[in-house]
């Protein structure tokens, strides 16, 4: 099969889940009978672009509630979401839409133990690695700052996925501290694997799909009092049965298990509508049940059939490096 990846990557960060989908997907593919194209949509600005790929199956990866998600949700074959919450909202839509967390690159990330045991005689340090946006909760980051006057509280935005191993051995406690406001229940917990594949302890607010799915290896707390206990506590506590509880968790989310998953449900998909012999690649008609859309047996618009654009298309026919935006620090 051949995979297009349709994403568009925010300038100031290298979003990670559309690259590694990109790079492995296809191979877990590699098994299926026949030539298909499949189009993988991460964001619905490029439905147009993706309807003038002729796909033989259009993937909808939801990030979210963005403008026009409801006409990509109409459109796809498959639909997808990173998280258990974002699932549940959208199967009011869309019941048949599965969950696929994003995955993590275990090997990676482990270098940072590595790097972390290098380092002797410093302050402890207690940090959050990621995009730096409104769902962070600021006034929490700066009472855990005056909660613990000695430690060090660090905010950071690494420059690209590669740089992570570095940054994350200069903490001793991995951090999520996400406001719980409107913002943040769709929240992936992908940030949590992160930290305990780098060897980090975790301490996060109760956002909803890390408090169902990993309470047993992140220890949440409330405020800045709360947290600063749990940092205290989750910096004493023991590394090899931490790593111990960790370890399935990371087996089932390493990325080529995640997309091995994803590849039987394309599979099977691409079976079902080539036993149906449905046209493919034609604009969406409505439908008045939830569920997949009804094909049209008409021929794609003038407007959809434009060419893509500039800068939104990955193919893993060509190999390509993510743009490397300057690292920011900001403090609270």
């Amino acid at each position: 099969m051949e995979l297009v990846v349709l994403t568009h990557v925010p300038p100031r960060y290298d979003w990670e889940r559309p690259h590694q989908i990109a790079a492995r997907l296809p191979k877990a593919l590699s098994g299926g009978d026949g030539e298909h194209r499949v189009v993988w949509l991460s964001t619905p600005a490029c439905l147009p672009e993706a309807r003038a790929l002729a796909p033989d199956l259009l993937v909808y990866d939801v990030t979210g509630y963005l403008p026009g998600y409801r006409a990509a949700l109409d459109a796809a074959d498959v639909v997808v979401t990173g998280g258990r919450s974002l699932q549940r909202a959208i199967t009011t839509i869309r019941p048949d839409a599965h969950c696929f967390a994003s995955g993590v690159d275990a090997a990676h990330l482990a270098r940072a133990a590595a790097l972390r045991s290098e380092q002797a005689g410093r302050r402890p340090v207690a940090g959050y690695a990621g995009v730096v946006d409104e769902r962070l909760d600021w006034d929490l980051v700066r009472e855990l700052a005056a909660a613990l006057p000695d430690w060090d509280i660090r905010v950071v935005e690494p420059a690209s996925y590669a740089d992570q191993p570095a940054v994350l051995a200069e903490f001793d406690v991995g951090l999520l501290p996400f406001a719980l406001n409107g913002t943040t229940p769709s929240v992936s917990p992908i940030k949590a694997l992160e930290y305990l594949a780098a060897g980090l302890p975790v301490v996060a607010t109760r956002i909803p799909d890390v408090a169902d799915a990993f309470s047993d290896v992140v220890a949440l707390a409330d405020g800045g009092s709360g947290f600063a206990t749990a940092c205290v506590r989750a910096a004493n506590d023991c590394a090899e049965s931490r790593a111990a509880r960790a370890k399935p968790l990371l087996r089932w989310h390493e990325w080529d298990a995640v997309t091995a998953r994803m590849a039987q449900v394309i599979s099977a998909r691409v079976a079902e509508l080539a036993r149906a012999d449905r046209v493919i690649g034609a604009p969406a008609q409505a439908s008045s049940q939830p569920g997949p859309r009804q094909r049209s047996t008409e021929a794609p618009s003038a407007a959809s059939s434009r060419q893509p654009s500039a800068g939104l298309l990955r193919s893993t026919r060509a190999t390509t490096q993510p743009p490397k935006p300057a690292p920011v620090s900001r403090a609270p």
